[in-house]
């Protein structure tokens, strides 16, 4: 039986505590696009992930970085944010908020990869 992760993905039974909200977080940003909390999160909480002693964290962890590896390499070719679901209504509301949580070119990046890709 798997649990539910909050963008719709399924974790592995076994994944818990800690560990759970940490992979949530992460399938989050990836679900979303938004690659530079990717890069944050597996920076921050990648070997303890990949290092766990639990093995469905250790694989799951496998899984979102095998995904999120293809993502950085489609950042590097089409440039940084041009996976942001800008028709997410988290990123809506991050992109209208005055905090600035993109900039302008990374907004660019992800219209026109967006255009390209549904061209």
């Amino acid at each position: 039986m798997a649990t539910v992760c909050s963008n719709g993905g399924a974790y592995l039974q076994g994944v818990k505590g800690s560990d759970w909200i940490r992979l949530d977080a992460i399938h989050h940003s990836l679900a979303h696009g938004i690659m530079k909390n990717v890069r944050s999160m597996t920076a921050r909480w990648g070997a303890s992930l990949a290092n766990s002693p639990s093995a469905p964290t250790r694989d799951e962890y496998a899984e979102v970085m095998a995904r999120a590896e293809k993502a950085f390499l489609i950042e590097e070719e089409h440039g940084e944010g041009c996976l942001l679901d800008l028709d997410s209504s988290l990123i809506k509301s991050m992109v209208a908020s005055p905090e600035q949580y993109f900039s302008q070119d990374e907004i660019g990046a992800a219209r026109r990869y967006r255009d390209r890709v549904t061209a």
